[in-house]
Order: C-alpha cells, then sequence, then structure tokens
C-alpha cells in the first residue's frame, strides 16, 4: 500500500464515451463523464440523489496543492458535482474546511449525509506530512460532520489509525453499523487488507477485524463498497484476474463470513487497473474508475446505468371451444398481489400487447359482455428484450341449446336422492359463479332448471328436482340477489344428458350426469345480448305450483 500512496492511488479504464453492455446478466450504459481531466480522477460516490463527490488531482481547488514530487502532479483534492441525466456537471471544491495541502479522496457518507468519512495523508499539528520511521507519509481514516449552517467540520481522526501503517478508503455498510477500509497493518494477510470495525457508539469502534481469507490474499485487496444486500465489492490484483486491479463481488454468508469472490466481467474489468465501485439500488446507477485504454487522463471515473429489463407480453383472446379469437374485449394487467398496472381493448384483432419486468409475477384477465372473463398467470424470465405469448380463453356467458337460452355455468349436481347444495366444487363454488355474473347483469331474470336420474317413479322424480330447484333458488336470493329475478322449476327425470332411461343400467357416474341443476336466461335487456340470441322470445315461465323430483 505504500506504493499507492504514494502515487494516491492505482486507476482506470477503457471506452466509447457510451455503449451498450451484454453479459453480466444484465445491460448497462457505460459513460466516461465530463468531469475527468488529464489528471487523475476517481472514486465517485453519490451524497444524496442529485450530488456526485469525488477525488481529483485536477489543481484548481481554492487552497494551493503541493504537487508530489514523483510527478509534479498536484495532491488529490474533494469535489463535488451535480449529476444530469447521465453526466456530472458543475463540479466544485467540496469543502475548504476538509482540504488540506496533502490528499484527500475516497469518501463514504452516512445515511443521514451529515456524517464524512474520508482518507487523508497522516499529518503533523504544523499541517505538514508526517512520515513514518521509512519516511513514508501513511493515510489515516478521518470523519467529519455537518453543522447546523450545512458546513463541513469536527474533524476527528479514527483512534484505530497509525503513524506506522495506512488505512483508508473507508465504506459504510447499508444500515451503518460497520465501517469498511484497507490497511497494511501488522497481521495482514497481504500488501493491503480489507478490515471492517463496528461502530459501537459515538465515536466509539471496536477493534479492526479483518474480513477473512476468501476475500484477502497475498496480494492488494482496496477500494471496499457495500451493496444494499450487504455484498462486498472491491478490487484486487490477484492471480486470475484480467489485469491489474480488477473489481470483484463476496456475498455474506448465514455464517456471518463473506464466501469465495467472483469477479466481474467486462466491462467494469478490463486489461488494467478497474476499481472503485458504488452503485446506487434505488436509481439503479453507480460509478468506477479505471486507467484503461481510451481514457481522458490517468484514472477516469465511469458512470453506468442499470438498462431497465423489460418483456414483451402478447396474445390473443380466444373462444374457448372454437378457439376462434374475440375481437373487442378488453385485457388487464396486473401484478401478483391484484394491482392494476395496465389495460387495453383488443379491437378487431382480438391481439393485446404490454411491456412488463423481467423475473416478476403478475396475471392476465378478460372482459367482454356476454363472456366468462379469462385468466391466465404469467412468469417472466430474466432474459432482456424477450416476447412471451399468453393466449386468453374465454367461455360465452350463454348459449342456445333445445330452443333455450342457458347459462355456461355448472351444472350443479347432486346425490342421489338429496336437494342440498354440496360444499364441493360442483356445487357451493359453481353457485356463487352465478351469484356473481347476476350481480353484473342485473337486468337478467334466470330460471332455475333441476333434473333428476331415471331411478324412483315420474312423481317422485319431479317433486325432488322441484325440492332442487327451490334449495337452489334460496341459496342465491340469501347472497342478495333479489327474488323477482329468480325462480326455480323441477322437470324430473325428463331431458337426460345421456342414455339412462328407465329400464336401462348405468353406473352411478352416469346417473350422476342427469342429477343436475342448470340455469336458463328467461330475459335480458341490452344490445349486445338481442344481436347474439337475435330473439324477442321470453321463457318467462311461471313456476308450477306442484313439487316433484328425484
Amino acid at each position: 500500500m505504500k506504493k499507492f500512496m504514494r502515487k494516491s492511488i492505482y486507476i482506470l479504464m477503457l471506452l466509447l464515451v457510451a455503449f451498450w453492455v451484454k453479459g453480466q446478466e444484465e445491460k448497462y450504459t457505460i459513460v466516461n463523464l465530463d468531469i475527468n481531466t488529464a489528471s487523475s480522477d476517481f472514486g465517485a460516490t453519490k451524497l444524496g440523489d442529485s450530488l456526485v463527490v469525488f477525488a481529483s488531482a485536477q489543481g484548481k481547488q481554492k487552497r494551493r496543492k503541493l504537487k508530489r514530487s514523483i510527478n509534479q502532479t498536484p495532491f488529490l483534492d474533494l469535489y463535488v458535482g451535480v449529476l444530469s441525466g447521465q453526466q456530472v456537471v458543475n463540479d466544485e471544491m467540496f469543502s475548504d474546511k476538509l482540504s488540506t495541502t496533502f490528499n484527500e479522496a475516497s469518501v463514504t457518507f452516512a445515511n443521514d449525509f451529515k456524517t464524512i468519512y474520508f482518507t487523508r495523508n497522516n499529518e503533523s499539528n504544523s499541517h505538514k506530512a508526517k512520515a513514518d520511521a521509512e519516511g513514508y507519509s501513511n493515510l489515516k481514516i478521518y470523519k467529519a460532520s455537518k453543522d447546523e449552517d450545512g458546513k463541513w467540520g469536527n474533524v476527528m481522526s479514527m483512534p484505530f489509525n497509525s503513524d506506522d501503517y495506512s488505512s483508508g478508503l473507508p465504506a459504510l455498510s447499508p444500515d451503518g453499523k460497520k465501517l469498511f477500509f484497507v490497511s497494511d497493518m501488522p497481521g495482514s494477510i497481504g500488501g493491503t487488507d480489507i478490515y471492517y470495525v463496528e461502530i459501537l457508539d459515538e465515536d466509539q469502534y471496536s477493534q479492526p477485524i479483518n474480513v477473512g481469507f476468501n476475500v484477502n490474499t497475498a496480494m492488494k485487496e482496496m477500494f471496499p463498497f457495500v451493496g444494499k444486500d450487504n455484498t462486498l465489492y472491491y478490487s484486487s490484483d490477484r492471480p486470475g484476474g484480467y489485469g491489474g486491479l480488477d473489481i470483484y463481488v463476496a456475498k455474506l454468508e448465514e455464517t456471518g463470513f463473506y464466501g469465495v469472490p467472483k469477479k466481474l466481467d467486462y466491462p467494469f474489468n478490463s486489461g488494467k487497473d478497474d476499481f472503485a465501485y458504488f452503485y446506487d439500488d434505488e436509481a439503479k446507477m453507480g460509478f468506477f474508475s479505471s486507467n484503461r485504454d481510451g481514457g481522458k487522463g490517468s484514472d477516469d471515473i465511469y458512470a453506468f446505468f442499470k438498462e431497465e429489463c423489460k418483456q414483451t407480453l402478447v396474445g390473443y383472446v380466444r373462444n374457448e371451444e372454437s378457439l376462434e379469437v374475440i375481437p373487442d374485449a378488453m385485457v388487464y394487467l396486473y401484478t401478483a398481489d391484484s394491482v392494476l398496472l395496465d389495460s387495453m381493448n383488443v379491437r378487431a384483432e382480438a391481439r393485446y400487447e404490454f411491456k412488463v419486468d423481467c423475473n416478476a409475477e403478475f396475471f392476465l384477465t378478460s372482459e367482454k359482455e356476454l363472456y366468462v372473463g379469462g385468466y391466465q398467470p404469467v412468469t417472466t424470465t430474466e432474459v432482456y428484450n424477450e416476447t412471451v405469448s399468453y393466449d386468453l380463453f374465454m367461455c360465452p356467458l350463454a348459449i342456445e341449446k333445445e330452443g333455450k337460452i342457458v347459462l355456461m355455468i355448472g351444472p350443479i349436481y347432486f346425490d342421489f336422492n338429496k336437494y342440498n347444495i354440496r360444499e364441493s366444487l360442483d356445487g357451493k363454488e359453481e353457485m356463487d359463479r352465478i351469484v356473481e355474473i347476476m350481480r353484473e347483469y342485473p337486468e337478467m331474470v334466470v330460471e332455475v332448471s333441476s333434473y333428476t336420474d331415471s331411478r324412483g317413479t315420474d312423481e317422485y322424480n319431479i317433486e325432488l328436482s322441484q325440492e332442487r330447484a327451490q334449495s337452489t333458488v334460496d341459496y342465491i336470493v340469501k347472497q342478495g340477489i333479489d327474488p323477482n329475478r329468480i325462480y326455480g322449476k323441477g322437470y324430473g327425470e325428463s331431458n337426460p344428458v345421456n342414455g339412462c332411461v328407465n329400464d336401462v343400467w348405468c353406473s352411478e357416474a352416469d346417473h350422476q350426469k342427469n342429477r343436475r341443476t342448470e340455469f336458463v336466461i328467461v330475459s335480458m335487456e341490452g344490445e349486445a345480448f338481442e344481436q347474439k340470441f337475435r330473439t324477442d322470445e321470453s321463457y318467462n315461465e311461471e313456476a308450477p305450483e306442484e313439487k316433484g323430483g328425484n
């Protein structure tokens, strides 16, 4: 890290001004920022929603910086600019109070943005660089706070700093309870290791804790950043990289230790130094730094913007029986928790199309007068710009059957010699569907037509079927349907759906098909109804007075 300190830092990057990136299972737009200069610019971090703080050796600060004797370039200072679109503009010196004649760089902010931790050269009381026994001015981490006037001050050195080794590049955990940093303190595994301290109380910290062998190697690990899910991003020059410093990511495991790291792919890593990764989950954008070919200076800052992963849902609304398209239906798109996102009329083509997020769950519904609505659950993948097809199938609300207009509901089935509504899918659940339909079409008048199987006398079966019709009517009326809109009629063992008539042996399953209730539309207003069924006739027969049934 001594070499790192004398040069102030490694860095960074190649690129067009902006291009699309595939890979990493995600897409990004990468932008070389206009604030980059011929000098070293790196380590960008967001301050709130629109400000960006970074380090630069551009040398335009108010206080005159000394120049590094090794290359006669100015020492680093902190600058702040405004995030505007995909650029950072109007950069100026971040704070006179925090600027000294030596290096300031690599900052991290508390969640309330009233506390800053940053890196600075070890400084004597006379504001001169303070060297260790080997003549190096080591790095230290400092903390400052913002006063009521919004000015930075109250600068203090961290208690784990030392004149004998460097500590720098601070990064707070998302909950603000841990401060990660880089150090070459005694006991380090490699040239520089990543450590953290627990923030115990106001200006109270634990002893430094090494993050472990999975992350730290015999080489240099530096520039930590902790993501929203406590994932650790950092840079390392360990073997197996693309060259120079590469950006790695390590996930925090249930054990409390970081797992085996993975290096990020191009464009985040190149054959040169790539480091100082930062990401804002809410804004879906971030920064990294690199000295790769194609940059403007020795080190450049690059912004990256995560392209929103979208897929296209398409399909047709079709008749479930004929598979023919149903024009002019409405299709609705909902989240998995029933929040309406979008809707459209499919018009003559009967085709819908929606743009949706990747890797998410939705459901589609369809509606059209005189049809029972369609329903289709949808789960999208992580593939960008994929087109996913789902047809929605709808049933006609009613069909003409033997001169009657029969609702496509049910039928409701009954147990042998019983007239009570069963607690099964073909019982109360179907009954609730007819209730919903009658609420949706308040002008509809319905006859409940009930039947028996062929066993028993004709007289008994008429009585039993009437009881079945009446129990059905009673259930529906109890759900709030006007009794003037519904009545029941028992037809006994007439009109079987199969050949199970008197003196013919049938299985119990075949007899069951005839013990049923159907729903017939007696009258209904509406142009769509009249056009579909082309009738002015009414089946508004009076309910029979005598009961019968099997």
